[in-house]
């Protein structure tokens, strides 16, 4: 949950927080402007937001105007540089969420379970190798760490 804070009401959206590859990954279409660059998804980048469709419906009457503009959420300025299309959805958070925005964890660390704590996450989404399989990849020594539940969901043929 973020607070969005623009606007004559505040109000809390549920959001996603999530790495540039996620909308490609799951075959997310825009319906104006586009998803995040490689760019922002780094630490200390500048603060950008997509929304999701019904949100922009809701809060921002459908006008594509709001595409290159700031908005704010937790009392931080936020660029919006997408609206998804109608229609997507994702398994594996707590509710849809109504907007966007990127990780920017830095790229060269290697502390992966120390990531997944430091953000609360509550699942992993992966795309596994071709040819390995469930039960492969969760044995211990394996990438399962003890303590850790994995839960695996088929996402798209091809992906």
């Amino acid at each position: 949950m973020v607070n969005y804070t623009g606007g004559d009401v505040a109000e809390q959206l549920r959001a996603g927080q999530v790495s540039a590859d996620f909308f490609r990954l799951f075959g997310a279409r825009t319906l104006h402007g586009r998803t995040f660059t490689d760019d922002e998804d780094r630490p200390n980048a500048g603060k950008v937001t997509v929304l999701g469709h019904g949100l922009w419906i809701r809060r921002f009457g459908g006008d594509a105007a709001i595409l290159g503009r700031s908005i704010s959420i937790g009392g931080e300025p936020y660029t919006v540089v997408g609206i998804l299309a109608p229609g997507f959805d994702v398994e594996g958070f707590d509710g849809e969420p109504e907007l966007w925005i990127p990780f920017q964890i830095d790229p060269n660390t290697s502390d992966v379970l120390g990531l997944a704590s430091a953000f609360g996450l509550a699942q992993l989404i992966a795309n596994l190798l071709y040819g390995v399989t469930a039960r492969d990849r969760c044995r211990p020594g394996r990438g399962a760490a003890h303590g850790m539940r994995v839960h695996l969901a088929a996402m798209r043929e091809g992906a």
